[in-house]
């Protein structure tokens, strides 16, 4: 399918569910807390998902979940982590939806993600790594360094810290849609995702 366009303003929430309706998102390797979260945002948003994670159960109750509520979504429960994970969750992506139009992934497997999709020659990766890891074992091009290179469109969802990081999951996915939202060849670049008061978490909802 591809990625859509995206417009500022007070149309953003409508904007970034258009363009992420129907997408093909594998997600894969992140924190229980932030794949569910991240998960959760993107099929309210109509993408179509697979999904790859060590906690069997666990995916297998969201999915079930997902599913009853409507959304396309295929899942792999895998032993282990890393870049293990990226071949198996992307032929599942490609399976079931006839292709991948973007990745999201830790930091862990984005080298593999990143040779997965320059190999298909399509897509976006989307990176969830802690402030202090975000240029560790990254794909060249993560930061920005590459932009038009012919590569995939590479940002990175920065957490200031492992603390915040697990606290904050709703904030982490919606950076997720706003990067998966973006215009085809493109960059986000990197969104640092901060805590914010009460009052910030009810107006970003």
């Amino acid at each position: 399918m591809g990625r859509a366009g995206w417009a500022g303003g007070g149309a953003k929430k409508a904007e970034t569910m258009a363009a992420l309706r129907g997408q093909a998102i594998a997600v894969l390797g992140l924190d229980p807390s932030l794949l569910e979260a991240t998960v959760r945002r993107l099929a309210r948003e109509g993408a179509r998902l697979a999904l790859g994670a060590a906690e069997a159960d666990h995916i297998a109750e969201l999915v079930a979940e997902l599913r009853w509520e409507g959304a396309e979504i295929a899942a792999l429960a895998i032993a282990g982590d890393g870049g293990g994970l990226v071949e198996p969750v992307v032929a599942l992506c490609a399976g079931a939806f006839g292709g991948v139009d973007a990745v999201v992934t830790d930091r862990r497997s984005a080298a593999a993600s990143m040779g997965v999709l320059q190999r298909l020659g399509v897509g976006a990766l989307v990176v969830v790594a802690r402030e202090d890891e975000r240029h560790v074992a990254l794909p060249a091009g993560a930061d920005g360094s590459r932009r038009g290179c012919g590569g995939p469109d590479v940002s990175v969802v920065a957490l200031p810290d492992r603390r915040a990081g697990a606290a904050l999951p709703d904030a982490v996915a919606r950076a997720v849609a706003f990067a998966l939202a973006a215009p085809a060849g493109t960059n986000v670049a990197t969104i640092a995702v901060r805590p914010t008061t009460a009052a910030d978490a009810l107006r970003a909802a």
